[in-house]
């Protein structure tokens, strides 16, 4: 609601501290009183994952967000069901990397 503290994450290592000063059906304007840089407490890792069914490929992506994972190598493995995704399936991956993000109080994205 209007006046309402929020939190942003850029998903690079920002978080911002804003009020919200306008809400309508298409949009939220938010003023951002401050920003915090931090930087990962993790070491980073890229988790090498073969190609499969999207469900369970969303759940990895959830999952290994919010465990810390830098990044993933996506490849069709010999048995994999899937060689490729296409755009549309990258753009969920994303979504869910982006929530699960937010879930675990990472700030940055993978």
């Amino acid at each position: 609601s209007k006046g309402g503290v929020v939190q942003i994450v850029n998903g690079k290592g920002t978080i911002g501290i804003g009020i919200i000063i306008a809400i309508d059906k298409k949009r939220t304007e938010v003023r951002i009183d401050s920003a915090k840089n931090f930087h990962p407490k993790l070491p980073s890792f890229f988790l090498g994952v073969p190609c499969m069914r999207l469900a369970k490929l969303e759940w990895v992506i959830e999952k290994t967000t919010e465990l810390g994972t830098s990044g993933w190598m996506l490849y069709p493995a010999d048995r994999s069901e899937k060689t490729e995704l296409n755009p549309n399936q990258i753009d969920r991956l994303r979504a869910i990397a982006i929530a699960a993000l937010k879930q675990s109080g990472r700030t940055d994205l993978p």
